[in-house]
């Protein structure tokens, strides 16, 4: 469920678009609903999709980079001269909250994303 949290708290986030006004369980239950390669066939029709569940990728040296590493085919030594950077949660539940209540309020969208922008660009609080 941690990656449906930080897409939905990247989702909340945006500034222009569509806005996210569903739980990151709402989202989870519908990216499942729907896997990514019954999607793509019905846009794509006769395309191949390899799926890789994101928990699996953790482990692997890359991350969640680590299909596009694998794709790229890149010689060996290539390869030792990439730095993987660590996984980190970015996305603080408070500023998470904060947005879904504004994408869920009748702002129009110059006014939100105002409003978003200032949450974002508020320097973060020194922690003691």
């Amino acid at each position: 469920m941690d990656w449906a949290r930080s897409l939905h708290a990247h989702h909340a986030r945006r500034l222009t678009g569509l806005r996210q006004t569903g739980s990151a369980e709402d989202l989870a239950a519908g990216l499942v609903r729907w896997p990514m390669a019954a999607l793509t066939d019905m846009t794509i029709p006769g395309t191949t999709v390899t799926a890789t569940d994101i928990a699996t990728l953790a482990g692997q040296p890359f991350g969640i980079a680590q299909p596009f590493v694998d794709f790229l085919r890149l010689s060996p030594h290539l390869i030792a001269r990439l730095s993987p950077v660590p996984h980190l949660h970015r996305s603080d539940p408070a500023i998470t909250d904060r947005m879904m209540a504004l994408n869920r309020s009748d702002l129009n969208d110059d006014a939100l994303e105002q409003a978003k922008r200032a949450i974002l660009n508020r320097p973060a609080k020194a922690s003691a």
